[in-house]
């Protein structure tokens, strides 16, 4: 498989080395695999498989489809925390001790049972890597550009995996209405059953300064300013997020750009599936209490014209794992130096030299199933390909390339078998054919 740093490659880019990284682990309750590092020109690329239950997809996906963009926003929240297929995290790469600068990540998933467009880099990925067909799997491929002069040699890389917090919501919603009498409520935490009492001292309209408008668009200023309290003070109670179950209203363009010639950029969140975002943030003035504390304060949804009443929603932000280091990569299984580029151009310079004996060919077109008798040609189109992984293991070369493994005699350049890889067609389980990179040291 061909891997490029660049998401377009240019014509003078060559694919990135590959690297067999051939690492198992277990993280979220998900079975997660490292097959590859890709060492490119311009930095590192690493790829990294999730195993999620496909079976579980499929009900979920019969259950809630393409409906779920119609419900509330809180509802599609849970929902997108209930996909067995979604896991929000974050990735950290250490090589050599030191944090590597990331450039983000791309991801795709492979769902057996969803009749679904599937995407040809998730087959071949899944074909490359020996992964299980009847499993779901979400790919994950993580940049790490280059800073200044890259490493001479990799010695210890390690990948830190931080799931990100997730909203726990309550069951309960409290009603207020505008300028009403204070009042009490009961929540029930939805993490420990714990019982908090919800003290309502005040609901009032307040509007925001008309500065924030803009040319061309028309903003929405009115919101309800919720002061509370709760108890008893915890420290899960210290967690309580309070929102407006509803979104705020989208601005409102005014401005007739077809009559004016003007230069304008405007960037709105939002699109044509679901209301614009627009997001009230800062300080809010608030009356103190008898004993001299604050009371805590909550900002409903911006809206155009005032409201009489909110309802207010309850959740904690949880991270339902700790952040949790994998070693990839330690100091003793990683030569050092630049032996691989010298492996891989003693065999390339050679390539003309290769060939086989009468038994070989007979050997190789069994092994590989070929209707070709050029078997020399074959092995040597294959051998070239840039992303042939090839090591050098005593007297031998090995070259592992689209499912399968060519070995070349070293010294008489005789090519004295090729074999399928075996992948096991067990769930979870994968394999990689191929010794660390000498040169990076990986």
């Amino acid at each position: 498989m061909e891997v490029y740093f660049e998401a377009v490659k240019s014509e003078k880019e060559k694919p990135g080395i590959p690297i067999p990284i051939n690492k198992q682990f277990f993280y979220g309750n998900s079975l997660w695999v490292c097959p590859m590092l890709y060492v490119c020109k311009k930095g590192l690329i690493l790829d990294l498989c999730r195993q999620f239950d496909a079976k579980e997809y499929q009900e979920f996906y019969t259950k809630w489809g393409e409906k779920a963009d119609s419900l509330e926003p809180a509802v599609q929240e849970q929902i997108a925390y209930e996909n067995p297929m979604n896991f929000e995290c974050g990735f950290t790469l250490s090589v050599n001790g030191k944090g590597a600068k990331s450039c983000g990540y791309s991801g795709s998933a492979w769902q057996p049972y969803v009749s679904e467009a599937k995407d040809p880099f998730i087959e071949k990925a899944i074909e490359e890597y020996g992964l299980s067909w009847d499993c779901g799997w979400y790919f994950y491929r993580l940049s790490y550009p280059f800073s200044g002069q890259k490493e001479k040699a990799v010695k210890n890389l390690s990948l830190c995996i931080t799931a990100h917090k997730r909203r726990v919501f309550f069951a309960e919603t409290i009603k207020t209405v505008v300028n009403g009498a204070p009042f009490d409520a009961k929540l029930r935490s939805p993490l420990t059953e714990e019982c908090f009492t919800f003290h309502v001292e005040s609901c009032k309209i307040e509007t925001l300064p008309e500065k924030i408008a803009k040319k061309s668009f028309r903003f929405p200023t009115n919101y309800c300013l919720l002061q509370y309290d709760i108890t008893p003070e915890t420290a899960e109670s210290e967690r309580l997020l309070v929102e407006d179950v509803r979104p705020s209203d989208p601005p409102v363009m005014e401005y007739d750009l077809q009559k004016e010639k003007i230069a304008s950029c405007v960037t709105i969140i939002g699109g044509a599936s679901g209301p614009t975002s627009v997001f009230l943030a800062g300080t809010f003035k608030n009356r103190n209490k008898e004993d001299g504390d604050s009371w805590k304060t909550a900002a409903s949804a911006l809206t155009f014209e005032p409201v009489t009443e909110v309802t207010w929603k309850f959740s904690f932000e949880v991270a339902p794992f700790e952040a949790q280091d994998f070693c990839l990569l330690s100091e003793g299984d990683a030569p050092a130096g630049n032996a691989a580029v010298e492996i891989r151009e003693d065999l390339l310079s050679n390539i003309d030299k290769l060939h086989t004996t009468e038994l070989g060919i007979v050997r190789i077109k069994k092994n590989l199933s070929l209707s070709t008798d050029d078997v020399v040609n074959w092995c040597k189109t294959k051998i070239n390909l840039p992303n042939a992984v090839i090591t050098r293991r005593g007297k031998n070369w090995y070259i592992e390339i689209d499912g399968c493994v060519i070995t070349v005699n070293a010294h008489s350049f005789t090519i004295i078998t090729a074999h399928k890889k075996n992948f096991p067609d067990v769930p979870g389980t994968f394999i990689c054919v191929g010794r660390r990179h000498p040169k990076y040291g990986i």
